[in-house]
């Protein structure tokens, strides 16, 4: 294996967001689960189904440990070419680079594995908390429903609605749906829509621009 094709992350920045993911979102909204699941059993007399909302939090609070737990497995892998190298003092030698960077590929595939297991528990686990916390604010009296009551719940469902495509989206993206071309303004309304709220909900990867041709001014 030639050292100079060990491919670097892609994008670049993904370790630095990997470890955003699951060293600081995960935990705060684990902690805002455990919050609410005490405030739950404060408050159940006044619910109308504390049992399920102590449930949906129960299992989002789980999920966001694991995601901590599985980011902490994938930040062992999470190791750059210097990294490596600078454990050996004969890192100038072709075989002992060559061995290098075999090692960095195997641990690129395990860092792929654990992130990926982290992300989709973590899209997950979002989920569950807007269902548990929407659950939450049903009062158990019918009187109690305000229309500012109910404008929240509603607002809280509409999360829930677009987490669950995005989660969709995510694991099983259709091609035409997420095509950047497809939601040019000239295009039909009915053949826009789709893929501009496939963008709003999950955007994808922006495309990478073409290199500009010989000669030629950049952007031309």
């Amino acid at each position: 294996m030639d050292p100079e094709s060990a491919t670097p992350p892609n994008p670049y920045g993904a370790y630095t967001a990997a470890e955003a993911l699951g060293g600081i979102a995960a935990p705060l909204l684990a902690a805002a689960a455990v919050t609410l699941l005490g405030l739950v059993l404060q408050i159940e007399a006044d619910l109308r189904w504390p049992s399920l909302s102590l449930l949906l939090l129960g299992a989002a609070t789980v999920l966001m440990l694991r995601v901590v737990q599985c980011n902490a497995r994938a930040r062992g892998y999470a190791v750059t070419p210097g990294d490596a190298l600078a454990w050996y003092p004969d890192a100038d030698d072709p075989q002992r680079r060559q061995a290098v960077f075999r090692e960095l590929e195997r641990h690129r595939a395990a860092w792929r594995y654990w992130i990926g297991s982290a992300r989709r528990q973590y899209n997950l686990g979002v989920l569950l908390l807007l269902l548990g916390t929407m659950v939450l604010l049903v009062p158990a009296e019918a009187t109690a429903l305000t229309p500012v009551r109910w404008l929240a719940i509603g607002v809280l469902g509409l999360g829930c609605a677009a987490e669950a495509l995005a989660i969709l989206l995510g694991w099983w993206r259709p091609l035409r749906l997420t095509r950047w071309w497809l939601v040019e303004p000239g295009r039909p309304w009915h053949a826009r829509w789709p893929a501009a709220l496939a963008r709003r909900v999950a955007p994808p990867d922006p495309p990478v621009p073409p290199p500009p041709s010989a000669g030629g001014a950049p952007g031309a």
